[in-house]
């Protein structure tokens, strides 16, 4: 039997590209049966063309395990449970399809869209709080047995939530599941393929990722996380977090369920205006002292909020944090001869040599 399935998505100034997400998320060989989206108080708003999309999108063709459940005649977009006919379904004033439950809090809109399977929920931030923020809310909203996270510019393959529906039912153990991605340009061309794991499923280790930093985070747009993974970060503050890809995959891999599927199930967009690419051009500005530090009281900061997950972890969260104040402490003295001896007697817990010469030269005043 197929699970409900979610996909969340945070907007901002999305209408460039939106259009092609949405279609391409309509049409899987498995509907997914919500997605909620949140606007994050851009100024350039996208609700006209998510309608127009949503409402135009009939996949040609659907798998079985997409049918399960589904009547086989499609529904109509315009009408609502009593069957009359809604001129404009966006208008929360007219006679729509929305359950009470959807306008609960007086600022959301949903309809279904034209596959006549698919309910999207819509809703916008009255002040911006940020992309990771607008993704945890999109997240809380949610009500799927699997979520998707969805950004607003790129393009799922056709059979992306087939497979990965597929692989969490045949692995109960995997709470989170990223999958590959081919890059492509503003203009929808392909640039190259990212590498993918050679292994069919590989399991991340929490050490490797969080501790000694010997693996890549995974762009938040290849997660799919059962709901479960979503109700054991609901203690966590999520305010602490600029990303909301880390602490899905912190948590994920500390209880010991994120793998990466070896396959590549998305086509991820690079182009100038990227959320993520805008991140790693901050990064690479703040790579000198003060911008080290900086980074040490952030993953102190996570580190902090993510320690209670796992009894098993906990001593090693404890004595990762210890080293971070340690590394903090140090640069802080901006003194090279007390860091030479000081980082040498934990010379063991830097995760590689790069980043105890990155500290050296951010002392020695060549890496501000």
């Amino acid at each position: 039997m197929k699970p409900k399935i979610s996909v969340v998505m945070a907007v901002y100034n999305g209408s460039r590209y939106i259009d092609k997400q949405l279609e391409s998320i309509l049409v899987q060989s498995c509907p997914v049966d919500e997605i909620v989206i949140v606007d994050d108080d851009s100024p350039e708003k996208c609700l006209d063309e998510i309608r127009r999309v949503t409402e135009r999108v009939i996949p040609a063709e659907t798998s079985e395990s997409g049918r399960q459940g589904q009547s086989g005649q499609m529904n109509s977009a315009m009408q609502n449970q009593s069957g009359q006919e809604n001129s404009n379904p966006l208008d929360p004033t007219a006679p729509t399809n929305t359950d009470p439950q959807d306008q609960s809090d007086g600022c959301e809109l949903a309809w279904t869209a034209g596959n006549g399977i698919t309910r999207i929920r819509y809703m916008e931030h009255e002040n911006n709080m940020g992309y990771a923020q607008t993704f945890f809310h999109a997240l809380e909203r949610a009500n799927g047995e699997v979520i998707f996270f969805a950004d607003q510019d790129d393009i799922w393959e056709k059979t992306k939530v087939e497979i990965c529906v597929r692989f969490l039912k045949k692995h109960p153990d995997i709470s989170c599941l990223s999958s590959s991605n081919r890059l492509i340009d503003g203009g929808g061309r392909f640039i190259r393929s990212e590498k993918k794991p050679r292994k069919q499923l590989t399991k991340v280790d929490a050490g490797r990722l969080i501790f000694q930093k010997k693996f890549t985070l995974q762009p938040g747009m290849t997660l799919a996380i059962r709901k479960r993974l979503k109700e054991q970060i609901s203690w966590i503050d999520t305010s602490v977090f600029e990303m909301h890809d880390r602490l899905v995959e912190y948590v994920s891999a500390i209880e010991g369920g994120y793998f990466i599927l070896s396959a590549y199930l998305n086509r991820y967009r690079i182009h100038d205006t990227n959320t993520s690419g805008k991140n790693l051009t901050h990064t690479k500005l703040r790579t000198g002292l003060e911008g080290r530090i900086d980074q040490i009281e952030k993953e102190v900061r996570y580190l902090r909020q993510i320690r209670g997950v796992s009894k098993h972890y906990e001593k090693k969260v404890n004595r990762c944090i210890m080293y971070y104040q340690q590394r903090k402490r140090l640069l802080q003295s901006r003194n090279l001869f007390k860091y030479l001896v000081g980082s040498f007697r934990c010379i063991g817990r830097y995760s590689s040599i790069r980043v105890w010469l990155g500290d050296l030269a951010a002392i020695a005043g060549k890496g501000s």
